[in-house]
Formats: C-alpha cells, sequence, structure tokens
C-alpha cells in the first residue's frame, strides 16, 4: 500500500532481477556464444523504486538471474560467509556501503581465480589448452558473474540502529 511508512527499512532481496535486468544477459550464451537481449534497453526494478520512495533507507538486490553459485559449489558444499558477515555488518550499525563490502571482495576474488594471466587464472588455463577441468572453469565463471551482479540502492552511509531495536 502507498501509506506505509518504511522508514528504517533495509531490504536485502535474494531473487533474479530483484534491483533490475540488464540489457543483455551475461549467462544466456553458453551454447551460442551470443548474449541474449532481455530488454531494450537496462532498467532499474520497481521494487526498490518503491521501497525507497516509502521511506527504506536501502534495497540489495540482483541484476540478472541470481544464482546459487553465490553460497553453494558443485562438490564442495555451501559457503553462506559473504551472506553472513554483510547481514551482521548491518546489523551491527555498520553503513550498508561498508557492509558491502564482502560482496565486493568475493567479486575480486572470483576475478583474480578466473581471469588473472599472472597467476593462471583457470579461463587462462583453459584457453591455452592447459588441463583445466571444463566444469571447475564454468562454475567459477558463474560465481564470478554471479558475484558482481550485486548492487546497493539508497544512501550508502545509511545504517540501522541496532540500540533502537527490540523483541516484540
Amino acid at each position: 500500500p502507498n501509506d506505509v511508512d518504511l522508514s528504517g527499512l533495509i531490504v536485502f532481496a535474494f531473487a533474479c532481477y530483484s534491483a533490475g535486468t540488464p540489457k543483455l544477459s551475461d549467462f544466456a550464451h553458453f551454447k551460442t556464444h551470443v548474449p541474449q537481449e532481455l530488454a531494450e534497453q537496462p532498467f532499474m526494478a520497481r521494487l526498490p523504486q518503491k521501497l525507497l520512495s516509502q521511506g527504506a533507507l536501502a534495497f540489495v538486490g540482483h541484476v540478472d538471474r541470481a544464482w546459487d553459485y553465490s553460497f553453494a559449489w558443485p562438490g564442495v558444499g555451501g559457503d553462506i560467509t559473504t551472506f553472513t558477515s554483510t547481514l551482521r555488518a548491518v546489523m551491527s550499525g555498520k553503513p550498508i556501503g561498508h557492509a558491502f563490502e564482502y560482496f565486493n571482495h568475493r567479486y575480486c576474488e572470483l576475478a583474480r581465480e578466473v581471469t588473472d594471466t599472472e597467476l593462471k587464472g583457470k579461463l587462462h588455463q583453459y584457453n591455452l589448452g592447459d588441463l583445466a577441468n571444463p566444469e571447475e572453469v564454468v562454475g567459477l565463471w558463474l560465481a564470478h558473474n554471479d558475484a558482481r551482479a550485486y548492487i546497493v540502492f539508497g544512501d550508502p552511509f545509511v545504517r540501522l540502529q541496532p540500540q533502537r531495536l527490540t523483541a516484540a
């Protein structure tokens, strides 16, 4: 409803296209090598706009498909450290922009592992014909693209006020 006051709310939405939609998909061109066009132009999702207009402090969401590679690795298991660290930082009163750095670090780590030529990144090894496991390369590439698609809308300096949070 339009009259709901969402003052003080920080939303974390783990869902495909929860923050917006790019013009071209980063994931749809495995077989054709041609990115799938998703929209005539990229756009911000309506939900974050609506929530922010009604007082929400910030909205964290995903642009493009959200994959479970954000927290689960085939044959390895789950790792939700990035998510829990971010949420703990937000709940302890850190600014959302600061708390979101866990996602930025995750993306940087994956980017280095996938693309770094000096350290023999997996994609570089694969392109050179080195013995790189194709499933591992694809998994890292998916995780890399997934990690870079998280975004914060709103003022990066806003924070919750934990001292004002009480159990009902």
